[in-house]
């Protein structure tokens, strides 16, 4: 069984979920796929530790205000008139359970020039409709901020909410649908912080892959794609200096790994040495 048996009788006791099968892919939590009544759902478990309830449900309730301008956005699922469930762990430890709309499709092909577009696309129109949401008590996005001093990094434009961690992996596409999820880094910024982010996991992949050519393919035709949507050219000088701060980011968590996210934390040596030689290689060869 994917969850202890004490945790899978305490989510189907609490929250009325069956039929639980892990999902890849959850870096700050784990993810399931469950049955909901009939529905699928996507169940979150976020351990307890060092997350501010306030803070995640206000996030919760960004998301549900957002999923009623969009139905791009799938949106948190209230189980028993609650988002925000506390779960207890068979080791004592407490997780805060949250349930979403289950996303179903295919994940973008960023090799494909139509899927890069669409991609730059769909975050346009995203972007628009987060900038049309009343103001909420959220942080400034993390990688938003240079590691070294905590200084906002210069140079781009006004701050509004983002994604926080917009990539092809957070989105599937059905019948030409887009739907897109995981706003869990979501908080305020620069636009060209979500375009940087995007572009960043691709780069890494052209990187550890060395396949450069890959990277700029999927760069041009998803900027191209935001700007169709969007209207408006990104400035090259700093979209790259945010990706540069996230690369130096990961490598100041490498060097340190109790300062590091739990899905770097954690990481198998294998993992780190990978993640290690992208830094080194970046940093010889910047964008």
């Amino acid at each position: 069984m994917i969850v202890a048996c004490q945790m899978a009788a305490d989510i189907h006791a609490k929250l009325g979920l069956s039929d639980l099968h892990e999902l890849g892919g959850g870096h700050q939590s784990s993810v399931y796929l469950a049955n909901s009544n009939g529905e699928p759902v996507v169940l979150k478990l976020v351990e307890a530790l060092g997350v501010d309830r306030d803070a995640l449900q206000t996030r919760l309730t960004m998301l549900s205000a957002l999923s009623r301008r969009t139905e791009a956005v799938c949106a948190p699922v209230a189980i028993h008139d609650d988002v925000v469930h506390v779960l207890e762990r068979d080791n004592g430890a407490h997780c805060y359970a949250v349930c979403y709309q289950f996303a179903v499709g295919e994940q973008p092909d960023v090799t494909h020039p139509g899927d890069a577009a669409m991609m730059g696309r769909e975050l346009a129109d995203l972007h628009r409709h987060l900038a049309a949401l009343r103001p909420f008590d959220l942080p400034v996005i993390t990688g938003f901020r240079r590691h070294a001093d905590e200084t906002p990094i210069s140079g781009c434009g006004p701050q509004q909410l983002l994604h926080g961690d917009f990539s092809s992996a957070n989105i599937r596409v059905t019948a030409g649908r887009s739907r897109i999820f995981d706003f869990d880094d979501s908080g305020y910024g620069p636009i060209e912080f979500d375009l940087a982010q995007a572009l960043y996991v691709v780069l890494f992949d052209a990187v550890t892959r060395k396949e450069p050519s890959q990277y700029e393919f999927f760069k041009a035709n998803f900027l191209a794609g935001y700007g169709e949507r969007g209207g408006t050219e990104q400035s090259d000088p700093a979209v790259n200096s945010l990706i540069t701060q996230r690369v130096l980011a990961l490598g100041s968590w490498l060097a340190d790994l109790s300062q590091a996210p739990p899905g770097i934390r954690n990481s198998s040596a294998d993992w780190l040495k990978t993640l290690r030689g992208f830094v080194h290689d970046y940093v010889q060869e910047p964008v």
